[in-house]
């Protein structure tokens, strides 16, 4: 039996890649050859293309992306959003990476990001460096939302009127209710009279920022309120700061 034996040219190849993913910056990832550049922008493309790695045509896959990418940075870089012309260019590539990522055979993974991104720079929502991995999200706590904020909110409060009136159609007519949709139809109840109260003024602060942040954070990590429902640590943690530093609060 012959024994095969790595050539220089392929023993050199290997570790210059092995190297490659060592010195690749923290928020970008190497595919095949190509270290990207621009991934910094999406943390969901991180991790797809590092798990499907190894197919046929994701090196490929993982350029294209990175153009994208590169092309939403440069428009979140200008103050007046992506031009006409920049939309259509955006339209146009990701035409293109879906397409590619079904030869792949990835297409659902990857438009599930892609067509956020895209959404962001033809309609700025979400906004523009939303999926951003190479930044920590800041707290301002006078950020109260603009226009485009309130305007969603609208559309918002008006969809689930319409959901509220079919809800209370069925239940009228089928005089029943299976336990999950109770629970569901509970927890709704909660959150929005959590907003309803909150709008009135009705909610009682418990804490004083006398209290120090520290009481903050632990107070908002046990509570079981409907706001921190499906929220990490972490998220409630942020949480905390934001309500601490609204009431006066000072960080060090």
């Amino acid at each position: 039996m012959t024994r095969y034996t790595k050539t220089m040219a392929e023993t050199l190849l290997e570790i210059r890649k092995k190297q490659e993913a060592v010195d690749a910056p923290e928020h970008e990832i190497t595919v095949g050859n190509y270290t990207t550049k621009f991934f910094h922008m999406c943390g969901s493309a991180q991790k797809v293309m590092k798990k499907h790695a190894d197919k046929d045509g994701a090196e490929e896959l993982t350029r294209m992306q990175d153009v994208f990418y590169k092309m939403e940075k440069d428009i979140m870089m200008n103050d007046g959003g992506a031009s006409d012309n920049q939309k259509k260019k955006a339209e146009i590539l990701y035409d293109k990476i879906i397409a590619k990522s079904k030869e792949v055979g990835i297409a659902k993974e990857v438009d599930e990001y892609m067509k956020l991104h895209l959404s962001s720079i033809t309609k700025g929502d979400p906004k523009l460096g939303f999926g951003r991995t190479d930044v920590k999200e800041a707290i301002d706590a006078t950020d109260t939302g603009g226009e485009e904020e309130v305007s969603m909110a609208v559309r918002q409060v008006s969809a689930m009127q319409h959901f509220l009136q079919g809800i209370e159609s069925r239940v009228k007519e089928t005089g029943d209710m299976e336990e999950w949709f109770q629970n569901k139809l509970t927890k709704a109840h909660d959150y929005l009279k959590t907003l309803y109260a909150y709008g009135k003024g009705d909610v009682q602060e418990k804490l004083k920022v006398s209290d120090g942040l520290g009481a903050w954070i632990s107070d908002f990590k046990k509570s079981d309120a409907p706001q921190f429902d499906n929220k990490t640590p972490e998220e409630k943690k942020k949480m905390a700061i934001a309500a601490y530093v609204s009431a006066g609060g000072k960080l060090d």
